[in-house]
């Protein structure tokens, strides 16, 4: 065990870097801030590899009404995330704080606007267009089309159809 008492501990080192391995618990604490900063430009700059069936954890704030536990992350290039699981429930999972219109998921361009938004009552807005490669399916009680001109391929449009799902090419 090293105790060191100090105002701060700087480490030098030369072309093979610092190791650092623990056999248990790593536990860096600070009562300020901790940076990691790298100058290299070349392949992973940083890397954090939780090898096994553990995982990682981020926990920003120690409270739910914390106003400044965010975690920001700044890609200048592109983010990718990949979840490569072989589960039946593996993917990206996004949970909201709350279920109301207040907590929301919101993925913006570059300029600031809103490209795509979903709420906590699991409302979904678009900034601009959307299409859909498969099938459009609406499963509501009212259904509106607010558009200046609409165009429809097929000849045929059923109304008042339920139920059996026919209806008749005449009348």
């Amino acid at each position: 065990k090293v105790d060191v008492n100090a105002a701060a501990i700087e480490l030098d080192a030369g072309a093979n870097g610092v190791v650092i391995n623990a056999a248990g618990v790593l536990d860096v604490d600070a009562t300020g801030k901790i940076n990691i900063a790298t100058s290299n430009a070349n392949g992973d700059a940083l890397t954090i590899d939780v090898s096994g069936n553990g995982g990682a954890d981020i926990t920003i704030g120690n409270a739910a009404n914390d106003a400044n536990a965010n975690l920001d992350i700044v890609v200048m290039n592109k983010l990718n995330i990949d979840v490569q699981g072989t589960d039946a429930a593996d993917g990206v999972e996004i949970t909201l704080g709350g279920d109301n219109a207040d907590a929301k998921v919101i993925i913006q361009n570059n300029s600031g606007n809103d490209a795509l938004t979903v709420d906590g009552l699991l409302d979904v807005s678009v900034g601009r267009n959307l299409t859909v490669a498969g099938n459009l399916d609406v499963n509501g009680t009212t259904t509106t089309i607010d558009t200046t001109n609409l165009t429809v391929e097929d000849s045929i449009i059923a109304l008042g159809v339920s139920g059996s799902g026919t209806y008749s090419t005449t009348g």
